[in-house]
């Protein structure tokens, strides 16, 4: 793929096995490093105030960063670039540090851990409104991953540190964090410099965590390619892309606003060295790309007929239609084609694949389960209403 020059490729640590951990990781292990030396000093920062400016570049070390500085920039205002602005001053703290209970599914325990969310001028974002205001976002799906990588590494009679969950639309990392946060290795992939910041500060703010997580700052679709994020200003963090002119030009007059132009990859081909190590040893994978799912999948084929995790959770919905001209009946009868059972619940019956299709306005996320699994753990350990009582009383 042709690379934008200087394009980041942020990795926290190698994955944890001494004979194998390619030269890119521990580069970008010193790049990380520096980084939370420099912008946080290691330390555990307060809310700050932060300007951060999406460019078109997409390179994270050219994003406008000031802490605790008077900006005259205006909410929302448009770069030269074309992208948009996250701007506050000294008094609107915008980068807020949101502490989040560990998770305790069926007596699988986590440590509490931090997160950066973002109040964002004369927008909103969903994720971190969220985390703000409950302190959680889908922490009833994150304790069912937590939950499934304890079964699996319990299973293979192997410590968590010797199994991953894979991030796919890492956002700003509740998945990543809270599973980390329980002693995993994690592979986080994201494609928004913003969140990829976001992200890196709050590696930087959990002592120790930066160990355990693997962030690559790309984007990932069926072919290499250089395609554009838009966003919504009212969900201005969540990205969706478009590789084409007329693509943009639909979202334009939908009222999404340009972000940045990222490059897309193939799954197959950013680990691709790392599949033998990889396989058998993905416990879950989750994957949220605003309708380039099926692109996700195409571009993986290999990863997904060799490693084969044990546990998915997709979104689903018709976006995938929009974006890539395939549905999510079609993506999901390939991945049923390869031994997984589909649910509408993390532990809820199977299903077909015609019963998870979903309006586009009502996006939604479905479960696979690799059938040579067996049971989920959630079936063994707790009943559907058994389930529900204690999803209720463990998020309010």
């Amino acid at each position: 793929m042709q690379k934008s020059e200087g394009t980041p490729c942020f990795v926290a640590s190698p994955l944890q096995n001494p004979s194998f951990i390619p030269a890119v990781q521990l580069k970008a292990k010193s790049q990380l490093d520096s980084f939370c030396k420099a912008t946080l000093r290691g330390q555990i920062l307060p809310p700050v105030s932060i300007e951060l400016e999406w460019t078109q570049t997409g390179k994270l070390q050219d994003m406008a960063v000031r802490f605790n500085e008077a900006s005259d920039t205006t909410s929302g205002s448009q770069t030269s670039q074309g992208g948009s602005r996250l701007a506050a001053n000294p008094s609107d703290q915008n980068a807020v540090l949101i502490q989040v209970s560990g998770v305790r599914p069926y007596n699988v325990s986590s440590d509490p851990y931090s997160i950066y969310a973002f109040r964002v001028p004369g927008s909103v974002d969903i994720v971190s409104n969220d985390l703000m205001n409950l302190k959680q976002w889908e922490q009833v799906e994150v304790f069912a991953h937590v939950a499934e990588m304890d079964k699996f590494a319990r299973d293979l009679d192997v410590p968590r540190s010797e199994v991953y969950f894979v991030d796919i639309g890492a956002n700003l990392g509740t998945f990543t964090l809270g599973v980390a946060a329980a002693g995993f290795n994690v592979i986080a992939i994201e494609a928004m410099s913003v969140n990829q910041f976001a992200l890196s500060m709050s590696l930087c703010a959990n002592k120790g965590m930066s160990k355990a997580v693997t962030l690559l700052s790309v984007a990932l679709g069926k072919e290499d390619a250089r395609c554009t994020v838009f966003s919504a200003r009212t969900n201005v963090l969540d990205g969706t892309m478009r590789c084409d002119e007329a693509g943009e030009k639909q979202l334009l007059q939908q009222g999404m606003v340009k972000r940045q132009v990222v490059d897309v990859a193939r799954l197959d081909d950013l680990l691709e060295e790392w599949l033998p190590a990889l396989k058998n040893r993905v416990g879950a994978l989750k994957m949220d790309t605003e309708g380039f799912e099926p692109w996700v999948i195409q571009g993986g084929k290999k990863f997904f007929s060799t490693v084969r995790p044990r546990f998915m959770q997709l979104e689903v919905s018709q976006m995938s239609d929009a974006a890539t001209g395939v549905s999510s009946v079609q993506m999901l009868d390939a991945l049923a084609g390869l031994g997984y059972e589909i649910s509408l619940q993390p532990n809820g019956a199977p299903i077909t694949p015609q019963l998870t299709i979903r309006p586009a306005s009502t996006p939604g996320n479905v479960y696979l389960y690799r059938q040579s699994y067996g049971v989920p753990v959630s079936n063994e350990a707790i009943d559907r209403l058994e389930f529900d009582k204690y999803a209720e009383e463990y998020t309010q």
